[in-house]
């Protein structure tokens, strides 16, 4: 492979970057071990944040003129979504109670932090749109007959504070510290 110094890279953005990696492959059809090795190219030079997913790499080449092995590109980029996304099952975000709201609330701030800091903005979209579907979820069980009033008065609870942390969450723990003092917190769910 080319040196960074004989690319250029100053001169080039991600998307030329991609196209100079294919063409020193010196390949036409592309699949799963093709893409590997542009995601390895992009990450020993641009870095580790700035790997797309095999199916931005594959339309990339794919509007050059590379010929796609389809199922190996959807087999691969389906497997690498998964792997990808495996580290939010490992923080078990989870909002069915009170309890459990007040936990994840913590580990969700230290995630939040921790993709900003390393600029994984993909994780970070997908943490988003994480908060999003619990906090609709959360609004639909709060409206449900099947569960205890408790149980819809801590889903809306919960549904309250994702609202305001998708809102405002460089703010949210000392917002959540006053909601958890107020009277009628207390009230509602005690200490």
């Amino acid at each position: 492979m080319t040196s960074p110094e004989k690319l250029n890279l100053q001169s080039l953005n991600k998307r030329e970057f991609i196209l100079t990696a294919w063409e020193e492959l010196d390949c036409e059809s592309v699949g799963r071990k093709e893409l590997e090795q542009l995601q390895q190219r992009i990450a020993e030079v641009l870095g580790e944040t700035a790997v797309e997913s095999p199916a931005a790499i594959a339309r990339i080449v794919a509007d050059e003129g590379a010929h796609l092995r389809h199922p190996e590109v959807l087999e691969y980029d389906s497997a690498w979504r998964q792997q990808q996304l495996a580290q939010f099952e490992n923080w078990n975000l989870s909002f069915a109670s009170l309890s459990d709201a007040t936990e994840a609330v913590i580990k969700l701030q230290a995630l939040r932090l921790e993709l900003l800091e390393e600029d994984r903005m993909t994780h970070f979209n997908k943490l988003i749109e994480t908060i999003v579907a619990s906090r609709d979820e959360c609004r639909v069980r709060s409206a449900s007959l099947l569960i205890s009033a408790r149980e819809r008065a801590e889903a809306r609870e919960v549904a309250s504070w994702l609202s305001v942390w998708l809102q405002t969450p460089d703010v949210f723990s000392d917002w959540l510290d006053l909601r958890r003092a107020a009277p009628d917190f207390l009230k509602e769910f005690g200490s």
